[in-house]
């Protein structure tokens, strides 16, 4: 899992392996296989990072 900020400043563990895809539109976007979407803090580049380490 890897640990992520929501635009409201809270903390969040995600599953890379539910991550469809991630998007900046002007906040960065995760959508995940069953729909959901999640706008965080981070940079598109920063999110990609946090995968590729994990």
């Amino acid at each position: 899992m890897i640990s992520l900020q929501r635009l409201d400043g809270k903390i969040i563990y995600v599953n890379e392996d539910n991550i469809q895809w991630v998007e900046n539109l002007p906040d960065t976007t995760i959508t995940f296989l069953n729909g959901m979407k999640l706008r965080i803090k981070e940079s598109l580049e920063d999110v990609l990072k946090k995968i590729n380490e994990y």
